[in-house]
């Protein structure tokens, strides 16, 4: 995985595009690994609900 730099914003700075488009990479990086954290395997429930009266039916 290619790790996104920060952009270090300085007084004075000349703005270019790039510069922007670095921040949003590094913005969408962070929030992938963050991601990556919550759920590493990206499979299975995030919830279920058993009905208690299908399961007494053996359904």
């Amino acid at each position: 995985m290619n790790k996104a730099e920060k952009v270090v914003w300085t007084e004075g700075m000349f703005l270019r595009p790039h510069h922007f488009q670095q921040a949003e990479s590094y913005q969408q990086s962070l929030l992938n690994q963050w991601g990556q954290a919550q759920r590493p395997y990206m499979w299975g429930f995030l919830d279920y609900e058993i009905d208690e009266a299908l399961l007494r039916q053996g359904k």
